[in-house]
């Protein structure tokens, strides 16, 4: 198992834990990187998402741009079964009814040309950057049924990671005001919030206790939803709202009351003028899978 993305992903594999999971395992496919790609298996995430891995942001935007229209169709058809027995009651915006959840993430990014990335005290988050190891992940659909990217960094030598997911941004005004437990019952009514946490671990191994809490960034405070699982031996998983993105973030409640402090997310341009690998100049392609 790659310790960097076993950290890093750690907040979805326990969520993940509670949704109904497929048991097949498949190989990984598309623009899938070589790097630290055997990592995690796909069993672990329900076995019908792929698990996307990059060194770079110009790796990722490679990736972006190089995903076939057919595997966006798959990922959409795998995103109906996934959600028809809450569609109706959940969030869905109408890019991503029209293109998909992961289609919709995906369009997005290449049509406004910019990401956001995680920054410490100023500067973008310092990769590991260990051979074997990937620096950047892209899970094509997470526990509350939305894609997200995944940066695992290392900060005095510990290892942080902070996983990015866009939400629709008719939502932003009130999501921001009303936290990330509000937001998340929004987009995943099934999934865990403050409200409903005791009846979503009942019968399970896991006792967490699950809770609000105001948490100082570098640049704003921000209502957080936080799963304890202190009692289980394995630390916090934090939830907060930032602007039009949803941060997780994991590791031991001391660790995280002194890098949140540090921590702010900024939009960073795209590399839009970086060929393709295998097709030097190509414009980037913006797919749908509707017609």
């Amino acid at each position: 198992m790659k310790k960097t993305l076993w950290f890093c992903l750690a907040p979805i594999l326990i969520m993940n834990i509670f949704m109904a999971c497929s048991e097949g395992e498949k190989e990984p496919t598309g623009n899938t990187s070589k790097s630290a790609q055997d990592g995690i298996s796909d069993s672990q995430y329900c076995g019908s998402f792929d698990v996307y891995y990059y060194d770079s942001i110009v790796e990722l935007y490679r990736g972006l741009r190089d995903f076939d229209p057919s595997e966006l169709e798959a990922i959409s058809f795998m995103e109906n079964q996934y959600m028809d027995d809450t569609r109706e009651k959940t969030h869905i915006s109408e890019d991503e009814e029209r293109n998909g959840i992961f289609g919709s993430m995906v369009n997005m990014l290449l049509t406004e040309k910019t990401i956001m990335v995680p920054y410490y005290r100023g500067k973008e988050l310092p990769y590991e950057n260990r051979e074997g190891f990937a620096n950047i992940a892209v899970v094509a659909a997470r526990a509350f049924r939305k894609p997200c990217i995944v940066y695992a960094g290392l900060i005095d030598s510990i290892g942080v990671s902070f996983t990015l997911t866009y939400y629709d941004r008719a939502l932003a005004d009130e999501a921001n005001q009303k936290g990330a437990s509000w937001l998340m019952a929004q987009i995943d009514p099934n999934g865990t919030n403050v409200y409903n946490y005791e009846e979503i671990y009942a019968g399970t191994k896991f006792n967490p206790i699950v809770y609000e809490k105001e948490y100082q960034l570098g640049d704003r405070d921000v209502l957080a939803m936080v799963i304890d699982h202190t009692k289980d031996g394995l630390g916090i998983v934090i939830y907060f709202v930032y602007d039009d993105i949803i941060v997780c973030t994991n590791g031991s409640p001391e660790v995280m009351d002194s890098i949140l402090p540090d921590i702010t997310f900024r939009e960073v341009s795209l590399p839009t003028n970086t060929p393709l690998r295998d097709e030097p100049g190509r414009e980037g392609t913006i797919y749908s899978t509707k017609k």
